[in-house]
C-alpha cells in the first residue's frame, strides 16, 4: 500500500476538502535540507574543501612540473578526478535545494497537510478534529540555527502525524498558537449539536476542554472558594474525571479572573490536599539536569551495566593471562554491547534533562532536552493511565517516575513520561490535575490514598482510614510472589482503581474508571491449583499495562461484574448521561 493510500485511510474525506492544487501552500525554510542531513552534510562539505585543496597544491605542482619537463598527463589526469568530485557535490547541492522546492505545507479550514519527495512524491493530511496535540521540537542542528518542526499528533494509528520542518522558531510558535486555536473551533463546531443540556450533566464535564471564552465553572459573580466547593462536590457526585472542568478553570483562572494562578491551580489540587507553586509563566515544577543524571548514575539499570562490565573485563584479563590462549573476539564484542547500553542510558539522559512541566489552557505542556529540545502539550483528558514506579537505589532520596498512557497517539516510540524523577509531593501536583478527584470517602483525601499506596508503613505504625480501602492477597498466593504478596494491595475508590506491586522496586497504578476499555479473567493452571484468579485491565497503548494479580478466586466472577458496572458507569457520566 502507498504512503497516499495508508494516509486516506486513516484521514478520510471530509465535506468541502480541497485538492492538493486548490491549497494555498508555504515553502519551509530554505535551510531545511541541510538541517535534514545535519552533521553528514557538513562532513561532507568539510571533506570537499580539504580535498579540493590538496588537489588544488597538486595542480600547481604538475603545472611546475609541466613547465619545466613539458608534459601534461599528470595535469589532465588530476584535473579530471577534480571535475569528478565537484560535479557529484554540485549535483548533492542541487538535489537538496530540489528538495526544498518541492517540500511544503498548507492549511485549510479542516486540515493540514504536508507535501515532500522527488521521485517518490508523499502528501499527508491531518483533519483538524482529529488533531490530538501539537508539538514543538528542536534537534540539536536546528537549535544552532534558531529552526524548529511542528508535529500535528492525530488519532489516526502510527505513522499519521503531519510534520512541518522546518521553520524558524518565532515561526514554529505562532503557528502552532494559531493552529490550536483553530483545531478547538473546529472541535466545538463539532461538537455543538449533541451537547448536553442542563438536565442532564454540567458541560463542563466533556471529554473536551473548553475553548477560549465559553463559560467557564467559574463565574465573576461568584467568589473563587465558592465555585471550586461546588465544582469539586460536583465531580465527587458524579464519580468522573473533570479533565475539561480543569482546563475550562485554568483558562478562566488565568484570562478572566484577577486571582493568582498558584490559588487556582491549589483549588483544583484541593482533594489531594497538595500545595503547588506555579510561576508567573504558568510553570508548575521543574527538574533538574543534575537530578536526571544523578537518577540515570544510581539507577538499577546503570548498575546491572557497570557489573555486566566489570565481568567482561575481568573474563577478558583471565582469558588473556592463561597459557594457551588466543585473543578473545568475543569479550570485545560483549564489552562493545556493553558501551552501546551505556551509550542509550546517556541518551536517555539527556532527553529527560531540563525537564519542565507547565500549565496552559490547553493541558500540561511538557518541555525537556539538553541537546534536542521538544515542547509537548497533552490535554488533561487524554491521559488513560499513570504509573509510579521507585527503584530500591532511589529509595534513599524519596524519588519516583511517573508514566502514562495516551489516548489517540499516533507515535508509538513517543516517550510518555510525566515526571521523570520527582518526590512525591512533585507527583502528585500532577497527580491532582490529571486525575482532579480521587473518588475517595469524605474522611479521606486524595494524597491519604497515594501515601498509602507509596510509602511502606513501618512495623507498628497505625493503620489510617486509607489504608482499610486496599484488598491484600491472600496467603496462598506466596507461592507465586514470595517476597511481595504481602505488599501487592489494590483499592477501587468511586473513581479509579488504584494498584501496588513489588517490595525491591515499587509500582504504583492508577486506572480512572471512565478510562477502561476493556476487563478480562485469567486463571492459570497454577493460579487455579491456588484458588487464585487475575484481572487484566485494557487500557491504550503505552507503558501502563494494570492488572489485579492473585486474588481470591472465590471472589473472581463478582469482582469482575462489580468493576465492569463501575466503568460502565463512570463511562455513562463521562458521556453526559445521567445516572
Amino acid at each position: 500500500m502507498s504512503q497516499e493510500n495508508h494516509n486516506a485511510q486513516n484521514n478520510p474525506a471530509t465535506e468541502g476538502d480541497a485538492q492538493p492544487d486548490q491549497l494555498n501552500w508555504h515553502r519551509v525554510h530554505p535551510a531545511t535540507p541541510f538541517l535534514d542531513v545535519g552533521l553528514g552534510l557538513i562532513a561532507l562539505v568539510v571533506a570537499f574543501v580539504s580535498f579540493s585543496f590538496n588537489q588544488v597544491q597538486d595542480l600547481i605542482e604538475l603545472v611546475v612540473l609541466a613547465v619545466e619537463h613539458g608534459t601534461i598527463d599528470f595535469i589532465v589526469q588530476n584535473l579530471a578526478w577534480f571535475l569528478v568530485v565537484v560535479l557529484v557535490f554540485v549535483g548533492i547541492i542541487a538535489l537538496n535545494w530540489w528538495s526544498w522546492r518541492v517540500r511544503a505545507y498548507a492549511i485549510d479550514d479542516n486540515a493540514v497537510y504536508s507535501r515532500w519527495g522527488i521521485l517518490n512524491k508523499q502528501l499527508r493530511k491531518a483533519r483538524l478534529d482529529r488533531v490530538q496535540s501539537i508539538d514543538i521540537r528542536q534537534r540539536f542542528m536546528a537549535r544552532i540555527f534558531g529552526m524548529a518542526e511542528l508535529t500535528f499528533d492525530v488519532a489516526g494509528g502510527e505513522g499519521s502525524e503531519v510534520t512541518i520542518k522546518f521553520l524558524t522558531k518565532k515561526q514554529a510558535e505562532d503557528l502552532r498558537e494559531d493552529m490550536l486555536a483553530q483545531v478547538r473551533a473546529v472541535k466545538n463546531e463539532k461538537r455543538a449539536p449533541s451537547e448536553p443540556t442542563a438536565e442532564v450533566v454540567p458541560a463542563t464535564t466533556s471529554a473536551e476542554p473548553a475553548a477560549p471564552g465559553a463559560e467557564s465553572v467559574f463565574d465573576s459573580s461568584q467568589t473563587l472558594e465558592q465555585n471550586t466547593t461546588e465544582d469539586h462536590e460536583k465531580a465527587h457526585r458524579h464519580g468522573a474525571p473533570a479533565g475539561s472542568r480543569i482546563t475550562a478553570s485554568l483558562n478562566s483562572g488565568i484570562t478572566a479572573v484577577a486571582q493568582d494562578l498558584t490559588e487556582t491551580v491549589d483549588s483544583v489540587l484541593m482533594p489531594y490536599r497538595i500545595k503547588s507553586n506555579v510561576s508567573a509563566d504558568g510553570r508548575l515544577l521543574m527538574v533538574p539536569a543534575h537530578r536526571v543524571i544523578l537518577s540515570r548514575l544510581v539507577s538499577t539499570t546503570t548498575l546491572a551495566l557497570v557489573l555486566s562490565t566489570l565481568a567482561v573485563l575481568v573474563a577478558i584479563a583471565v582469558i588473556a593471562l592463561l597459557p594457551n590462549t588466543s585473543f578473545s573476539f568475543g569479550g570485545l564484542a560483549g564489552l562493545a554491547g556493553l558501551v552501546a547500553a551505556f551509550a542509550s542510558v546517556v541518551k536517555k539522559a539527556f532527553t529527560e534533562s531540563n525537564f519542565a512541566v507547565s500549565i496552559t489552557g490547553d493541558g500540561l505542556a511538557i518541555t525537556s532536552g539538553l541537546l534536542d529540545t521538544r515542547r509537548s502539550v497533552i490535554p488533561l483528558e487524554r491521559i488513560q493511565a499513570v504509573e509510579l514506579n521507585q527503584s530500591l537505589l532511589w529509595r534513599p532520596f524519596g524519588w519516583w517516575r511517573a508514566t502514562f498512557n495516551l489516548a489517540g497517539t499516533s507515535e508509538t516510540g513517543k516517550e510518555s513520561v510525566l515526571l521523570p524523577v520527582g518526590t512525591l509531593d512533585e507527583v502528585m501536583v500532577l497527580l491532582g490535575l490529571v486525575l482532579p478527584d480521587p473518588g475517595v470517602p469524605e474522611d479521606i483525601h486524595g494524597g491519604d490514598l497515594i501515601r498509602e499506596a507509596a510509602l511502606k508503613k513501618s512495623k507498628g505504625e497505625p493503620v489510617g482510614p486509607a489504608a482499610r480501602m486496599f484488598t491484600h492477597q491472600p496467603a496462598s498466593s506466596k507461592w507465586l510472589d514470595p517476597i511481595s504478596w504481602k505488599s501487592n494491595v489494590f483499592a477501587f475508590t468511586d473513581t479509579m482503581l488504584v494498584v501496588r506491586r513489588g517490595v525491591l522496586e515499587r509500582t504504583v497504578q492508577l486506572v480512572p474508571h471512565a478510562r477502561v476499555q476493556s476487563l478480562a479473567l485469567e486463571e492459570g493452571p497454577l493460579q487455579s491449583a491456588l484458588g487464585l484468579k487475575s484481572i487484566s485491565i485494557h487500557s491504550t497503548s503505552g507503558p501502563v499495562h494494570p492488572h489485579i494479580y492473585h486474588f481470591a478466586g472465590s471472589d473472581g466472577h463478582a469482582l469482575l461484574n462489580d468493576y465492569a458496572e463501575r466503568t460502565v458507569r463512570a463511562r455513562r457520566v463521562l458521556d453526559g448521561v445521567k445516572v
